[in-house]
């Protein structure tokens, strides 16, 4: 039986946090996790469940970017209901003080592992 969305967030979260604490990947991971990849406007703005940003001034058209993060929210799906973060995705980042360093990623209905 495939996994639920909650499941396969779980999981997901449970490999990035195990290589966010490896000393072999974590400078690697990291990289790539604040990396924004600029995109033209379309046809990724509706290219749901990815999750796509505006971003103030940029050459060009390309006022839009993606992240990793973004990206592996679209494979772990959405929240669902009508309340503020509904649409936000199923993957939640815990950074430091400065947001430079990922901490941790949890799934959204549960508090972050410690």
């Amino acid at each position: 039986m495939p996994m639920s969305d909650e499941e396969y967030t779980r999981e997901t979260a449970r490999r990035m946090n195990a290589l966010i604490l490896d000393d072999r990947h974590r400078e690697i991971v990291q990289a790539g996790l604040r990396t924004r990849l600029p995109i033209p406007e379309t046809p990724w703005k509706e290219a749901l469940p990815i999750q796509i940003f505006e971003i103030e001034e940029t050459p060009d058209d390309e006022n839009f970017s993606v992240t990793f993060l973004g990206m592996l929210n679209g494979l772990c799906g959405v929240r669902g209901g009508d309340g503020p973060f509904a649409l936000w995705g199923n993957l939640v980042a815990r950074y430091d003080d400065d947001h430079l360093t990922l901490l941790e990623l949890f799934l959204h209905s549960e508090d972050p592992p410690r």
